[in-house]
């Protein structure tokens, strides 16, 4: 364990994978490797995927959360410097690298300055919108079966260092969703005071379930017999935990209709890079290019494409095109709800 040493904080994004607890560094839990890209970070409002797109050569850059909202802890290392320093009992030196940071977890190496001591490993978590230890240790590897403290292996698997379990048979049954979105859209900003039920595009199985990668439209229930009512387009991030995130479609931003988002002239077979580079497919009725709705309108891509890997999924995480788009925009979008 590092003792009194002096701390010189950057910051570094690493591809990697890995955990921490006694031992021998595993290959998954080793440090960054000489191929990893190096990058500087900007003040990220909540934890993204770090690392390289190795298909695009860009990094992520962070912005601030919006105005009335718990603000993540920021995806640098400046910002974890504090947990780990106390978390090692060590001084001001040494230097913090990142490995990972994302849906409110972080992997990092602490290297202290001094050559004869050996570089820790550190999973964070936020809370409250700043950074705490989990746990550390060079030994902790996420492919491990049996892994502690409670609370790591939602980490690995936030991390995306680790597949999910298949907990709650890995899918919603069509009631508990239609459920879920119309208590969403109650509380969200929108305050829609209706029941929704939510038909398929795209990913339903046959037995009634809605699957992870399922993309589904909303309407209200009983639908309005005059004037114009709300259509949501629903994206299942996690079928076993439940989460979703949604958006308003309809009129609203009929860019966002799901049953109709390949007959705008937006062919298939597309990459980020493409996707990046005209945004304007997703622009709203006021030709507004929010960017967690562009980013929403990726993911329903990639969703109704069959999730493409490595094609629009470099990495194989499970996150497609997290290094085109502001680290906090990526993490608001995968932690679910309301994307406005």
């Amino acid at each position: 364990m590092v003792k009194r040493v002096i701390l010189a904080v950057f910051v570094l994004l690493l591809a990697g994978c890995g955990g921490g607890g006694g031992g021998s560094t595993s290959p998954t839990s080793g440090g960054p490797q000489a191929s990893d890209t190096a990058a500087a970070v900007t003040a990220a409002t909540g934890p993204s995927p770090t690392g390289a797109d190795s298909a695009n050569g860009t990094t992520p850059t962070g912005a601030t959360g919006g105005a009335g909202q718990q603000a993540d802890a920021p995806c640098t290392a400046e910002a974890m410097a504090g947990a780990v320093q106390a978390a090692l009992s060590a001084g001001p030196e040494g230097t913090v690298a990142i490995a990972e940071c994302r849906n409110g977890f972080a992997r990092v190496f602490y290297r202290p300055e001094a050559t004869n001591l050996e570089t820790e490993q550190l999973f964070l978590v936020d809370t409250d919108g700043a950074w705490t230890v989990l746990t550390y240790g060079t030994g902790i590897d996420c492919a491990d079966d049996d892994l502690r403290p409670a609370g790591l292996e939602e980490a690995c698997v936030a991390l995306g260092l680790r597949p999910a379990s298949p907990g709650g048979g890995g899918a919603l049954t069509i009631d508990e969703l239609n459920a879920e979105v119309t208590s969403q859209a109650a509380s969200s900003p929108l305050a829609m005071s209706t029941a929704f039920t939510c038909i398929s595009d795209h990913g339903t199985s046959v037995d009634g379930t809605v699957d992870t990668g399922s993309v589904l439209t909303c309407r209200p229930d009983p639908e309005p017999t005059e004037g114009q009512f709300p259509l949501l387009t629903v994206l299942v991030l996690d079928g076993g935990a439940g989460t979703i995130a949604w958006a308003q479609a309809g009129v609203e931003n009929p860019s966002l209709n799901a049953d109709g988002f390949f007959d705008r002239s937006l062919p298939r077979g597309l990459n980020c890079t493409d996707l990046v580079a005209d945004p304007v497919f997703v622009a709203d009725m006021a030709e507004r290019l929010d960017p967690d709705l562009v980013y929403f309108a990726v993911v329903l891509y990639w969703f109704l494409e069959d999730r493409p890997t490595p094609r629009m999924d470099v990495d194989s995480d499970g996150i497609p095109c997290e290094t085109r788009f502001p680290a906090d925009v990526v993490n608001r979008v995968w932690k679910g709800g309301f994307v406005s």
